[in-house]
C-alpha cells in the first residue's frame, strides 16, 4: 500500500489510543511549514517522512503524549536504508493558551538515506512553545539539537508570530536557524548550514475565505540562497 500515511487504531480508552501503519513522527511542533528548517533536517515533515510502526497516544487533562516505535519506511527499499528507533513528544497545558513540551528521536539505520554513512545513528531532542498571547496574535516556537552519523553536533530552530488582522486574514512571520554540524568524514555528502548557523525568514499572508478553505502566500528569505515565493491552496475535508 503506498500513501502518506495509513494506519489501524485501537481506542484501549477514552484517551488513550493504540495505532500501527504509516504515521507521522510525532516530534516537534505539528506545522504545514514542511521546508522549514526544523522539519527538513530532523526529516520529520508531513509530507514524505512517515515511517512504519506502532503509536501510542494520550491526550488526558492538561497532558498530551504520543510515543511511537519506528520500524522503518517500507516504502523505501532496500531494507539497508530503513530508519528502526522511536520518536515522542510530551506536551504540558500550562494554562489554556499556553503550552510547553520536548520531543525525542533516535533512529539507526545499516545506510544513511541521504548522506550514505554506514551504521549510520541519528537523534534530535528539542522543546517546543506555543501561546495564545492574545485573542489575535499567537506565538509557535521550537529549538533542536541535531546529531547525524558523519557530523558534529547542530541545532536548529523556530519562532513564529501569527497575527489575525480580521477575522480569516492572518499575517505571520518566522524567523529560523540551522547548524547542521560540521562533517566529520569525507565521504559524507556536504549539505549547506554545516558548521555555521544560517539564518532565515518566512513572511506570509493566510487566507480562510470560507469554512475548510485556506489560501496562503509566502515569501521565503535563506542566508546564501535565492529568494523563493509559493502559493498553497488547501481544502479540508
Amino acid at each position: 500500500m503506498l500513501s502518506r500515511s495509513h494506519y489501524v487504531g485501537l481506542w484501549l480508552q477514552d484517551d488513550t489510543l493504540l495505532r500501527f501503519g504509516r504515521l507521522n513522527l510525532p516530534f516537534g511542533v505539528r506545522i504545514p511549514e514542511h521546508t522549514l528548517w526544523v522539519r527538513e533536517s530532523t526529516r520529520t515533515d508531513r509530507e514524505s517522512d512517515q515511517q512504519h510502526g506502532a503509536s501510542l497516544t494520550y491526550t488526558g487533562g492538561r497532558w498530551r503524549v504520543d510515543a511511537m516505535l519506528i520500524l522503518g519506511n517500507f516504502q523505501l527499499n532496500p531494507d539497508r536504508y530503513r530508519e528502526r528507533g522511536y520518536a515522542t513528544t510530551v506536551e504540558y497545558l500550562l494554562d489554556p493558551t499556553l503550552a510547553i513540551g520536548a520531543s525525542s528521536l533516535l533512529t539507526h539505520s545499516q545506510v544513511d538515506s541521504l548522506t550514505r554513512v554506514q551504521n549510520s545513528i541519528r537523534y534530535s531532542d528539542g522543546a517546543l512553545l506555543r501561546w495564545g498571547a492574545t485573542r489575535k496574535l499567537s506565538l509557535l516556537g521550537e529549538v533542536d539539537v541535531l546529531k547525524e552519523g558523519g557530523r558534529h553536533a547542530g541545532f536548529t530552530g523556530f519562532l513564529q508570530a501569527d497575527y489575525e488582522v480580521w477575522q480569516g486574514v492572518h499575517l505571520m512571520l518566522t524567523g529560523e536557524a540551522l547548524d547542521q554540524g560540521l562533517l566529520e568524514q569525507r565521504d559524507v555528502l556536504p549539505q549547506r548550514g554545516a558548521g555555521a548557523p544560517r539564518y532565515g525568514a518566512w513572511v506570509g499572508i493566510d487566507w480562510f475565505p470560507v469554512e475548510h478553505l485556506e489560501l496562503r502566500v509566502d515569501g521565503v528569505m535563506h542566508q546564501d540562497d535565492v529568494f523563493q515565493g509559493q502559493a498553497q491552496l488547501h481544502l479540508y475535508l
